[in-house]
């Protein structure tokens, strides 16, 4: 099944002030993407030396992040171990 419609014809908006002006209008960078600035997907990082968002990095980076919780739950100390047995 490929992508769905809108049920409805769109309807014509016509902004009521500035405010939804700015919000609604077309984008100043059709060029970048969505992502640009974030530390994943396409465009520049926003972090200088982000790790690339491969599985294992994104295992490395949770595994660090849950390292630091102080005196965290079974659950948490059980997954901090399987995942770096490698899940």
């Amino acid at each position: 099944m490929g992508l769905v419609g809108p049920a409805e014809d769109p309807v014509d908006f016509t902004p009521a002030g500035e405010d939804e002006q700015f919000l609604y209008s077309p984008t100043d960078r059709p060029g970048e993407p969505v992502t640009a600035g974030a530390p994943f997907g396409p465009g520049p990082d926003a972090t200088k030396h982000a790790m690339p968002l491969t599985t294992g990095g994104l295992v490395e980076q949770t595994i660090a992040g849950l390292q630091r919780i102080p005196n965290p739950p079974r659950e948490v100390r059980a997954f901090i171990e399987r995942a770096s047995r490698g899940l």
